[in-house]
């Protein structure tokens, strides 16, 4: 019985809570008219089912409006890393002055150091100053120096830092001859007008300097 009430033959016009054929599929078969009521007992059953599921759909709830909003909020995105500048390390002045000894360019391997800097040669000899320390690093170039920084360890103390680090020296003119060692560097960094720079380094420790 409800599969006859379904089937697709049958349209439901639920805004008018009846079926929108039903002036001629409830006239009694066989007959040219009559009322609705009067009819095959099928047809007067389908006509009370789609009746009462069109009376069902007006239980339903309505949605609900959404609420007014009182006041609007702006979003704005803020990138940290470009409010904030990141400040610098001290071992990088210690990469640099590597890169730019290894890269053979005297005047940024200088500039790693303060003016008042100070470099320790191989036999414990102190170099004060910019200007006599470039020397000395004219020669090393010369020589072909290199150098590899291997592992690090610092010690902060506001402005200064005290850094010691291994390093692998390489050095010599000729490919074959070239001397390899390696070292426990030790290095004293400042910040200088907001630059890290060396003020004292020790490429090959310090025992010369002990008692």
């Amino acid at each position: 019985m409800l599969g006859q009430c379904l089937r697709s033959d049958v349209a439901v016009d639920l805004q008018d809570h009846v079926p929108a054929t039903h002036d001629d599929r409830l006239r009694p078969l066989g007959l040219g008219g009559g009322e609705a009521g009067q009819g095959d007992p099928d047809q007067q059953q389908c006509h009370r089912r789609a009746s009462n599921f069109s009376s069902h759909l007006d239980l339903l709830p309505s949605a609900t409006p959404l609420p007014t909003p009182l006041f609007h909020v702006n979003v704005t995105n803020v990138k940290l890393k470009s409010a904030t500048p990141a400040l610098p390390r001290p071992t990088q002045a210690c990469f640099a002055f590597t890169g730019a000894l290894n890269a053979g360019e005297l005047g940024r391997a200088s500039a790693c150091f303060a003016r008042d800097g100070c470099l320790i040669t191989p036999d414990g000899t102190a170099v004060h100053g910019r200007e006599p320390i470039r020397e000395v690093l004219a020669q090393m170039i010369v020589r072909r120096t290199e150098i590899e920084i291997q592992l690090s360890s610092t010690i902060d103390a506001g402005e200064v830092t005290l850094a010691s680090q291994r390093w692998k020296i390489r050095s010599g003119e000729a490919v074959e001859r070239r001397l390899a060692q390696t070292t426990t560097a030790i290095i004293i960094l400042r910040l200088v007008e907001g630059t890290w720079k060396l003020s004292l380094l020790a490429p090959w420790g310090c025992r010369h300097l002990l008692p």
